[in-house]
């Protein structure tokens, strides 16, 4: 599964929890850091191509909210 940030693409994710639609997952880089939480939007084991987590929270947003307090 490819992810797609802004213009580059993370080649190796893992989504990490349940595979069920509606239920809320961690998504892992290449390295095992998590770079981001959200909520399955298909049942993973049926998906086979495009936007499967819908991004509630990621690293850019933590790094961005850290930023605005300093």
């Amino acid at each position: 599964m490819a992810l797609h940030l802004r213009k580059r693409c993370i080649q190796t994710v893992k989504v990490v929890g349940s595979k069920r639609k509606g239920d809320y997952s961690l998504v892992l880089n290449q390295h095992g850091e998590c770079i981001g939480f959200g909520r399955i939007l298909v049942n993973l084991d049926e998906a086979v191509e495009g936007v499967v987590v819908k991004n509630i929270s990621d690293v850019g947003d933590f790094l961005r909210r850290e930023k605005s307090q300093t």
